[in-house]
């Protein structure tokens, strides 16, 4: 051991004849037995100028002071730094590394250590060598903190050149969030994987481990939403879901609705203003447009047509549903459902001095509906296959006839195609 510091401190001597008068400081505190604050101004040098013999020196410092553990990790640096200890300094770095190598133990950790985890021993810094811990000979208690983990410590004995396994097993909440708005009512079901939630005033969060999860979202027993969604660790994934027209309690149609009828009595096309209001039970709506058809007394340019339905959902759970792109596809059939449309020749509802008026008026029962829900609008194409139509009209020229009205029946169907903005 005396020869050790012997040649250390012939290495000290020559460091501080080459260097100024305030660079014999570190020497001087080594020769005054203060080595700790010796082996800081030495290693703050070696950092600085790079100059290996301030490194070696450093680590003499720091072995004669008793710290061991500290000075095999800095020896590993300065050994590997830009300039490597050379000539009396190289032996001097090896005559240290064998020494100290019975006096420390090396340490492994075992487990998913994160870049940013902090590792202490004792409370203090670990003194580390690349991807392990070198420890001076003793008991230590080996501390390892990683951000949203939960605090590990582990006790071990460290013998002479011993080396030890670290058995880390991290406990990490990892989770991610989902935020969800749920524009149905204000307290809405869903589920995540199976599992039951519920909003609060339309929004809720859950956490989630990182990763796909399975969310469905339904509203009196129509599916709304099925589809995974992927949660990273850590951040939040917002998702708003928007309802289909079927699956709300209660609101207000705004919509345009286009027609297109077939039959023995009447052909033609159609373009109207829809409004009225909707719920998961229930449909009542009122159409004001305009027809174009081939009907005497109706032909093009257009003549006002009105239209009402109303319709009572017996299930709202649809035959069929699938996707097209963003949009949600649902096919419903509403038996208890009846439509009344008239097409009058010049005038709504009637409302004319006139009183021979040519109009068709059309009963309309059992529609099937194809229903497209995407971001911003909801689309229904509905096919009324039975329709009951009446035509009223003669010819006013004819003299001597009383009432120069006929009427004449037929069936038929048509085709309506709503298109709306929804919330």
């Amino acid at each position: 051991m005396r020869i050790v510091i012997a040649v250390a401190v012939a290495v000290v001597a020559v460091a501080s004849s080459t260097a100024h008068a305030q660079a014999d400081e570190p020497s001087l505190l080594f020769a005054a037995g203060r080595y700790a604050a010796a082996a800081e101004i030495f290693e703050r040098r070696w950092e600085t100028r790079g100059d290996a013999v301030d490194g070696v020196n450093a680590v003499v410092s720091w072995r004669t002071a008793g710290r061991y553990a500290r000075a095999a990790s800095l020896l590993v640096r300065v050994r590997a730094g830009k300039v490597p200890p050379a000539g009396e300094a190289a032996e001097t770095a090896a005559s240290l590394d064998e020494r100290l190598g019975t006096l420390t133990a090396i340490a492994t950790i075992k487990g998913k250590l994160a870049r940013d985890a902090v590792i202490r021993v004792d409370d203090d810094p670990a003194e580390r060598a690349g991807d392990t811990i070198i420890l001076d000979v003793g008991e230590h208690d080996i501390a390892i903190d990683q951000e949203s983990c939960k605090p590990f410590v582990w006790h071990t004995v460290a013998h002479p050149g011993e080396r030890i396994e670290v058995p880390f097993a991290p406990v990490c909440d990892e989770a991610g969030t989902l935020h969800v708005y749920l524009a149905g009512d204000r307290s809405s079901p869903f589920e995540v994987d199976g599992k039951p939630y519920r909003t609060t005033d339309r929004e809720a969060d859950v956490k989630l481990g990182p990763g796909t999860h399975a969310l469905r979202v339904a509203s009196r027993s129509r599916l709304v939403l099925d589809e995974p969604v992927t949660i990273r660790s850590h951040e939040t994934t917002a998702l708003r879901v928007r309802y289909p027209w079927r699956a709300h309690r209660f609101g207000w149609i705004l919509a345009i609705t286009g027609s297109a009828r077939a039959g023995g009595v009447m052909n033609g096309l159609g373009l109207a203003l829809t409004t009225g209001v909707w719920g998961s039970r229930f449909r009542a709506t009122v159409d004001l447009g305009s027809v174009m058809s081939d009907t005497d007394s109706l032909a093009p340019p257009g003549h006002p047509w009105f239209g009402v339905t109303a319709a009572v959902h017996l299930t709202t759970r649809p035959l069929w549903t699938g996707r097209l792109g963003s949009h949600r596809l649902a096919l419903d059939i509403d038996p208890l459902a009846a439509r009344f449309d008239q097409v009058r020749e010049a005038s709504y509802f009637g409302i004319r001095t006139d009183d021979f008026e040519t109009r068709v008026s059309t009963w309309s029962f059992v529609p099937i509906t194809l229903s497209a829900d995407g971001p911003y609008v909801h689309v229904e194409v509905t096919l009324w296959p039975i329709s009951v139509l009446t035509y009223k009209g003669g010819d006013v020229d004819l003299v001597g006839v009383s009432d120069p009205f006929f009427e004449e029946h037929g069936y038929g169907a048509f085709l309506t195609i709503l298109g709306g903005w929804r919330r």
